[in-house]
């Protein structure tokens, strides 16, 4: 039943919210969804509803962090009375009644009286109060829940809290991810505009992975793209190309012995070491020509390597781009017969407006 479900938030990319549902809908059996938000600049957000283990939820690969959500008021009254709502509803919060932060995450032990630190963020309407008055009603509001047992620390601590106001939505919640969800183990190898991993797994499941596909990356630089699609799920060959004799060392680095199939090849993306339809998922990150090349540059290179990405794809095949040169991508695809852009999302990458593109051939 929806009551006996924990609420949970899912800290993504901007704009790919819709893209984590997908996956949390696959991998978390019976989860229910409560909504979107976003955060310009910053974040996306998934709430959900999930029965099952928290520590299922760490397994998400398209989020940045995860949260079990200790109390939401999503009707906050404006000004100082909502301030004292917010306050009186974390002291009653159901989370905070036994002698454990949570019903199934339990305080660290080390400590009798864990620590906890409140991180806030106040977005939408402007408040008559400050930031720092919101913090430290929750932090008030926290220790009396509590009945003492928790304490505020302004660093470190053993708990992270997250308060969100967004607009007249209070979200409060318990941080239960650590840096290694965005960064993961794996990448001990970087280069110049490396893809994050959690976009990578983002374009992984925009493939619609099958066990039966042989999957392709024909710029494949550190490897990010290959890792988080082995990840996701089996696969019958991977294969990455790139030009550059760096990139396929910090690939084949980053992958280890791991992930097998697998090949590497250094070849240029126009011009690729593969028979016509012999791959069935393409997904790569093109350059932006702002880190890595130049606009100039990416005309002609958009146009070929679209072109020849078209010729290994078999009929009934996808590939998945991501790039900030929006117009370059279209006309590519036009110019090509047989492919068609399916959908496409529109995603913040370091502060930079790109998207990610969904495209079909016939």
């Amino acid at each position: 039943m929806r009551n006996e479900k924990t609420l949970y938030v899912a800290h993504t990319m901007p704009g790919l919210e819709q893209t984590s549902w997908q996956e949390i809908q696959r991998r978390l059996q019976g989860a229910a969804l409560e909504g979107y938000k976003t955060i310009r600049d910053r974040n996306g957000m998934v709430l959900f509803r999930y029965g099952g283990a928290p520590e299922d939820v760490l397994a998400l690969r398209t989020a940045e962090d995860v949260f079990l959500v200790v109390e939401r008021v999503p009707r906050v009254t404006w000004g100082y009375e909502g301030l004292s709502q917010i306050y009186d509803a974390l002291v009653r919060s159901r989370f905070l009644s036994t002698t454990r932060p949570g019903r199934r995450v339990a305080a660290p032990r080390a400590r009798q009286r864990p620590s906890f630190r409140v991180v806030t963020r106040m977005v939408g309407k402007s408040q008559p109060y400050r930031r720092k008055d919101l913090q430290q009603s929750i932090e008030k509001a926290l220790v009396k829940g509590s009945g003492g047992r928790w304490r505020a620390v302004a660093e470190g601590g053993d708990l992270e809290i997250w308060a969100n106001l967004i607009g007249m939505d209070f979200i409060c919640a318990l941080r239960l991810s650590d840096a290694t969800m965005r960064h993961r183990r794996y990448k001990t190898e970087h280069i110049a505009a490396s893809l994050r991993p959690s976009v990578a797994a983002a374009m992984g499941w925009l493939t619609e992975p099958q066990a039966d596909d042989v999957f392709l990356d024909p710029m494949c630089g550190a490897g990010t793209l290959l890792i988080e699609r082995g990840v996701i799920a089996r696969h019958r060959l991977l294969l990455g190309v790139d030009h550059g004799a760096e990139a396929l060392a910090a690939a084949s680095a980053n992958i280890g012995p791991r992930h097998k199939p697998r090949q590497l090849f250094r070849a240029d993306a126009r011009r690729l070491p593969l028979r016509s339809g012999s791959v069935t998922k393409i997904a790569t990150n093109l350059p932006f020509g702002k880190r890595v090349g130049t606009h100039r540059d990416n005309v002609p290179l958009y146009r070929e390597a679209i072109r020849e990405m078209h010729r290994v794809l078999a009929p009934g095949g996808r590939m998945v781009l991501l790039s900030s040169e929006r117009d370059l991508v279209e006309a590519a695809v036009r110019a090509v017969d047989g492919l068609r852009i399916v959908r496409g999302y529109g995603v913040q990458i370091l502060g930079m407006q790109a998207r990610i593109f969904v495209i079909a051939k016939a």
